[in-house]
């Protein structure tokens, strides 16, 4: 997830859309109505919200109330992630926070490009008409959303029985069903967070409510904050592209395990690489919760296997002092040295040491 993107208005047009990946899906939304991407924070439930409301948060004073549009689309509802962010929208009177999984993109999109959205002649269809259309971006289908119901509260409710059909069909059904959508666990967005996750999602609610003091953070370092092997470690924020999951792993033959194969990342080839071998780690395999560390120096590219990504922080310098002694599980050659964040020890990665190391360095020629 890049949520680092520039989205100043100097350079956009009315054809300027920003694409987002929500699960596997493609999504766009005209990016001159993007007023912020923040890190996913924590989420405060809201009573007599609309069904497709999950909560809202304090921006800086301003209450923004957050779409999750998988209730919207009657998806099966998955697991909130430290990687997930939102998208606020809309002008100061008007305002709307969209939880996405991952910022892509900003592309330009004519109008001659954009198809009508399927569907909208049905009279009895279930969901709001959020998708106003559809374009295609490489080898994606986008489906393109209509501001101006994201922003209006109403359009979120579904239809009322009585508007519908007398007859009991599915459609009827699942409205029912939307209207009595109740949280797992109303008191917190999340249930399913571990204490370390609802910490940092608290710890970045509370950061968004104060006013923005850019000084704060001269002469810091932002580091991604990373786990592996239940233990701690900073990357430096200037190596790294943005954070993905895997997608296609393919094998590259005759390399070392920690060579994990190579995936297509935007039309490059990247390959995947596990650094516990190389810091005396036990590596314990790949999951569907891996996660990648996209990470770019001098040009080459490289994803970087981690278990977890938890956040993106602000590191003093003189808080970062040489690598213990007792510390035995990682390798000093490719350790910056270590910090303390909150209670927790961090090992800071040397991620450019690392990755011109000649064990990365792989020969495709077979």
């Amino acid at each position: 997830m890049d949520i680092s993107m520039d989205i100043s208005t100097k350079d956009m047009t009315a054809n300027s859309y920003l694409i987002f990946r929500k699960h596997a899906a493609f999504l766009a939304i005209n990016a001159l109505l993007v007023k912020e991407i923040i890190a996913l924070p924590e989420i405060t439930w809201i009573a007599e919200a609309p069904p497709c409301i999950k909560g809202a948060i304090n921006l800086r004073g301003t209450v923004i109330p957050v779409l999750d549009l998988d209730i919207c689309f009657s998806l099966s509802p998955q697991r909130y992630q430290l990687t997930d962010a939102v998208i606020v929208l809309g002008e100061k009177d008007a305002q709307m926070g969209i939880l996405v999984n991952e910022v892509q993109d900003l592309i330009s999109i004519p109008p001659q490009d954009l198809a009508p959205a399927a569907f909208h002649n049905r009279e009895r269809y279930l969901h709001p008409h959020l998708v106003k259309g559809s374009a295609k971006a490489g080898e994606n289908l986008i489906m393109v959303l209509d501001p101006d119901k994201l922003l209006d509260f109403d359009a979120h409710v579904p239809e009322t029985r009585n508007s519908l059909a007398d007859d009991n069909t599915e459609e009827e059904a699942l409205v029912d069903a939307a209207k009595t959508i109740e949280p797992v666990e109303p008191d917190y967005f999340c249930p399913e967070a571990i204490p370390l996750e609802k910490a940092l999602f608290h710890e970045r609610a509370m950061a968004l409510m104060q006013p923005p003091v850019s000084e704060d953070f001269a002469g810091m370092i932002p580091m991604a904050l990373v786990g592996m092997n239940r233990e701690y470690f900073g990357v430096d924020i200037e190596c790294v592209r943005e954070f993905s999951d895997i997608k296609n792993l393919t094998p590259i033959p005759c390399t070392p395990d920690y060579i994990l194969g190579s995936m297509n990342f935007r039309g490059n080839v990247m390959t995947l690489i596990d650094l516990r071998t190389l810091l005396n780690m036990q590596f314990t395999g790949l999951s569907p919760s891996t996660q990648i560390v996209v990470a770019s120096v001098e040009g080459a590219l490289a994803g970087v296997a981690v278990d977890v990504v938890f956040d993106v922080i602000y590191l003093n310098p003189a808080d970062i002092v040489p690598v213990p002694v007792a510390v035995k599980t990682v390798s000093e050659k490719f350790i910056r040295g270590t910090a303390f964040y909150g209670d927790k020890t961090l090992a800071i990665l040397d991620l450019k040491k690392i990755l011109k190391n000649d064990a990365f360095i792989v020969n495709e020629q077979v």
